[in-house]
């Protein structure tokens, strides 16, 4: 999933604006049922606890989590 979500994040940077666009159409519902999928397979019981972990932190919410956080940009030197 992160390989699939660097190379959907290196033609969202790098190409023009239709492949971009045209990559949000067809990724998107993918991205979704992909995330929705694993999920179902971790549900949480009723103190927040993940049944799949037997934990109260989940390692594949908490892969989720780093793996969807947002990108931070770093100004280029001079620009």
């Amino acid at each position: 999933m992160r390989q699939h979500l660097a190379a959907l994040l290196i033609g969202v940077l790098y190409g023009d604006d239709e492949d971009s666009l045209r990559m949000a159409r067809t990724e998107t519902h993918r991205l979704v049922d992909a995330v929705t999928l694993c999920l179902g397979t971790h549900p949480l019981d009723e103190s927040g606890g993940c049944t799949a972990c037997r934990a109260t932190g989940c390692v594949l919410r908490d892969d989720l989590r780093q793996a969807l956080r947002p990108i931070l940009t770093v100004p280029v030197a001079g620009g």
